[in-house]
């Protein structure tokens, strides 16, 4: 009967101890910089709020804790090839302009990202992925929550397991930028100014140099990309940029919706509008589908790229090129060129393309190459 006591007693006890260190091990961790001031891998930069008070040096965030980046002017950076990790990580939750930089390294959340995300819809949060760094969201990413937010792929790679939304859930300031320079984003589905009603300011995703965005990765996603459902949302795809959004395993899914909204009750915001710009690269899709095939609610303009559609979209109809083209959606170098299309059966795939249109080193857009285009060209070379 003792044992029996003594044994009860000691998994109060170890229970007791458990629960009381839980908080400080599943905790709100925030940047302090009161270390080096610039490295996430240095202990003393990071302090735990979680009592009310600020306790540091505290430890280097772990996969429970909820991370805040939140300094004013700090410039965090993941380097000499560390593996950070966070449940969720929050950068700019407040005014301030704060910046995360995966230069050589990684993060790894198992919760959400958030780049600006606080109740006074103000802030600035920037990430940067260069070439050696890597991002691993476990669930969804937010740039531009509730404010400003902005991410650089500069030839990193990015993994987003659910959602990645720009341009969120103010509508008077939530602005997501997205530009993948030479890296590689991958993401279950994108929303581009497509959650809150009325949103004024414009979302935008550009991908070039050799950049690359997939979406619909490992899933059966209808819908994959909603471009500027209720505010406006942009894509530029430049300088060998591709973007991919294939069909699910199954043969369904792939399909991007533009200037689309299905909440019949919602007024039309007039701002409301998808845009995507193919100047020098490639854009892949199961479907296309504009709101009424209207180019009131987007426009796909063609200059020097081509938009790869998966099967025969030569008829006319819903999502259909004929269709598309004769409404004014889908367009060569803003109206002035030619859209050209055909089907090739072998690979089971309509392609359309361009023709017509002003020189790619045509910089000032008078369809001549001169020399005010080389001195352009000059300038931006040797800056």
């Amino acid at each position: 009967m003792k044992k029996l006591s003594c044994r009860l007693l000691f998994l109060l006890v170890v229970s007791v101890f458990l629960f009381c260190i839980s908080d400080s091990f599943s905790a709100l961790v925030d940047w302090v910089g009161d270390g080096d001031g610039v490295n996430w891998s240095d202990v003393d930069n990071w302090a735990d709020y979680n009592a009310g008070d600020p306790i540091w040096p505290f430890r280097l965030p772990n996969e429970t804790d909820r991370v805040m980046i939140n300094k004013a002017g700090a410039v965090v950076e993941i380097n000499d090839g560390f593996a950070a990790l966070a449940n969720g990580l929050e950068v700019s939750i407040g005014s301030a302009v704060t910046t995360l930089k995966v230069i050589n390294g990684s993060v790894t959340t198992a919760g959400e990202m958030k780049l600006t995300a606080n109740a006074d819809f103000n802030g600035h949060g920037i990430v940067y992925v260069e070439s050696q760094g890597y991002i691993d969201c476990n669930n969804h990413m937010y740039i531009g929550r509730t404010a400003k937010g902005e991410m650089f792929v500069n030839g990193g790679t990015v993994d987003v397991a659910a959602q990645t939304w720009l341009g969120r859930d103010d509508p008077e300031d939530s602005e997501g930028l997205l530009v993948v320079d030479g890296g590689t984003f991958n993401s279950k589905s994108m929303n581009v100014a497509s959650y809150a009603n009325g949103t004024e300011k414009t979302s935008t995703v550009v991908i070039k140099n050799g950049g690359v965005l997939n979406l619909n990765i490992n899933s059966d996603n209808t819908y994959p990309l909603s471009l500027g459902g209720k505010g406006r949302g942009e894509m530029y795809i430049q300088s060998g940029g591709t973007f991919n959004c294939p069909p699910s395993s199954g043969g369904g899914g792939g399909i991007v919706l533009i200037g689309w909204i299905n909440d019949v009750d919602v007024p039309l915001n007039p701002n409301r509008f998808g845009y995507i710009e193919i100047e020098d690269g490639t854009m892949y899709a199961q479907d296309i589908w504009v709101r009424y095939n209207s180019a009131d609610s987007g426009q796909i303009n063609i200059l020097w790229g081509e938009l790869i559609l998966a099967g025969d979209k030569t008829s006319t109809g819903t999502g259909r090129i004929p269709t598309l083209v004769s409404a004014g959606v889908i367009v060569a170098d803003g109206g002035d060129g030619t859209v050209e299309f055909e089907y090739d059966a072998d690979m089971d795939q309509t392609v359309v393309t361009a023709s017509n249109v002003r020189p790619k080193a045509d910089i000032t857009g008078d369809y001549i190459v001169d020399i005010n285009d080389m001195m352009i060209i000059a300038n931006d070379w040797l800056k």
